[in-house]
Parts: C-alpha cells; structure tokens; sequence
C-alpha cells in the first residue's frame, strides 16, 4: 500500500515510487491503531493496468521484481514459495553489501528458473522446496 504513482506527464507513462519515509509513518501509526496516511493505495489491479497501459514494452524491466512476482503467480504450485524464500535471502545479502541491489531480481529470477516445479506441493514439498531455494541462493554467482 505504499506505492504511489508518479506522473511522468502524458497519460501513457507512469511510474512506481516507494516513500520509505511515509511507508514507516504508516507502519508506526498502523501499530498505534491510527489510520493516518497521505500515501495513495494502488490494488494489484491498478498495478496490473499500469504495468499493461505502459505500452512500451519497458514495464517488466521497470517493474522486474513484481513482474515475478506475477509470473510466480501464474505458475502457481510452489513457484511462490521459491521466489519469496529467493527474495529474503537475496534482499539480506543486499543488506549485509554481499551483493548489489540489481543482483536481488537477478538471484529471484535464476532460483525461479532452476528449483523443479511442483504443480501441487505439499506442506512437506514446500518446506523442501525453501531447503532447495536456500541452497541455491547460498551457491549463486552473479
């Protein structure tokens, strides 16, 4: 809830910003029971016609990161699994300067790619399916 458009100009381009600033406000008032936010909701439709009125072709390489999450999505099965588990240990190596913000999507996408699919997991597949993701991530290379 804490993307807002920002209006590039013409109808046909928009982008995506995150005030962290705001989105920490909210989470902190959030925690004092107020309801206090000028920060404008976007629902994953209104992402979905944003990323679709692009037209440019550049909304997935804008919008990389939720363009996986999409795509996991999509997949289904334990698709989501291995790209959130991905995406913590990437966004932790990010935060420990072990790898660049770019190599985040990059190791989501790959681990995404090479973690067998399995279109109806069980509890016991996805929590093999998070093993395997981690063991990915951990042997990554950029």
């Amino acid at each position: 809830d804490f993307f807002h458009a920002v209006d590039q100009g013409d109808a046909n381009t928009a982008d995506l910003a995150v005030d962290e600033h705001l989105a920490g406000a909210a989470f902190a008032d959030a925690a004092l029971e107020r309801t206090f936010t000028s920060v404008e909701t976007v629902t994953v439709n209104g992402v979905t016609g944003l990323m679709k009125r692009r037209g440019d072709g550049l909304a997935a390489l804008t919008f990389y990161g939720l363009a996986l999450a999409f795509d996991a999505y999509e997949a289904g099965g334990n698709v989501c699994t291995v790209m959130n588990a991905a995406n913590e240990f990437a966004v932790n190596e990010f935060l420990n300067g072990r790898i660049g913000f770019t190599d985040i999507c990059r190791m989501v996408s790959d681990a995404m790619q090479d973690v067998d699919f399995i279109e109806e997991p069980s509890i016991e597949d996805i929590f093999e399916t998070e093993r395997l993701t981690l063991d990915f991530c951990r042997g990554w290379s950029k």
